[in-house]
């Protein structure tokens, strides 16, 4: 615009697609909000080239028509914008559907929580991290007491209903950095971190006696339904150092407090 003509900055083709090029590389940051700003600092910038270049310089002046780098045009710098703020919308679209997709491929639907899938992967991963740092954590097996019965007596919309209050209390009495995973059905699996046996015990007990303690109303029900649930412990690296080790331990545990009368945690 300055050394040269400010034609050339208004219709340089290779410097309009600069632009497309800036809006392209911010979606691949999987960020809606990151794609919304830059965007529109993107249409806003080229918005204020246009209008410095309007006012700052007569565009219909002889001495800087040039054949070569075209002649200025109104509609032709409308269109342009209207093509940016297009592209903004594309990408932000095409990001949201993104992270929508990645949200339902290692989330429960029903529930919100981690879903089986992503866990698997997760606690491979929590293994080598203990193994390599010598840390301790705690899976806790949790499993919804006489749930066939709510469903059968009350319907399934009321038995989902209370499955979304159990992992609501599930998620919120513990730690922001432990996971809460819906691993099947009314079972529920708690990942604790640098959790030995005595103090998980102690958070599945508190855990126990909260959702003891819950009277639950589903809409349409017109009465209350108590729940209780049942819970099996297994410790890294006391109870096993592998998956599959840990998983069977726990479900072993919860096994036996089931066959102990229900409504108990088991640990080692």
């Amino acid at each position: 615009m300055f050394v040269g003509s400010p034609l050339i900055a208004a219709n340089s083709k290779v410097t309009f697609d600069i632009y497309f090029l800036a809006i392209v590389a911010m979606s691949l940051r999987q960020d809606r909000r990151i794609c919304l700003v830059i965007g529109s600092l993107t249409v806003l910038e080229y918005l204020g080239l246009i209008q410095f270049i309007t006012h700052a310089y007569d565009v219909n002046a002889p001495e800087i028509q040039d054949a070569s780098v075209g002649y200025y045009s109104g509609v032709d710098q409308f269109t342009r914008l209207v093509f940016l703020a297009a592209a903004v919308v594309i990408s932000y679209a095409i990001v949201g559907r993104s992270e929508r997709l990645l949200y339902r491929s290692v989330r429960d639907p029903m529930t919100g929580l981690f879903n089986r899938g992503y866990f698997d992967t997760l606690l491979d991963f929590e293994i080598e991290r203990a193994k390599r740092y010598g840390r301790r954590f705690a899976l806790v097996m949790v499993d919804a007491d006489h749930f066939k019965r709510i469903n059968d007596t009350h319907g399934h919309p009321t038995g989902d209903a209370v499955l979304r209050a159990l992992a609501r209390a599930l998620r919120l009495g513990v730690r922001q950095s432990d996971v809460v995973v819906r691993y099947g059905g009314e079972e529920f699996l708690l990942l604790l971190h640098e959790t030995g046996d005595g103090s998980a015990f102690d958070k599945a007990e508190l855990l126990r006696q909260t959702v003891g303690k819950m009277i639950l109303k589903p809409p349409g029900t017109g009465h209350s339904i108590k729940l209780t649930v049942s819970a099996g412990i297994a410790n890294y690296p006391d109870d096993g150092n592998t998956v599959r080790s840990l998983l069977t331990t726990a479900d072993q545990r919860l096994l036996r407090a089931k066959q102990s009368g229900r409504n108990r945690v088991v640990a080692s």
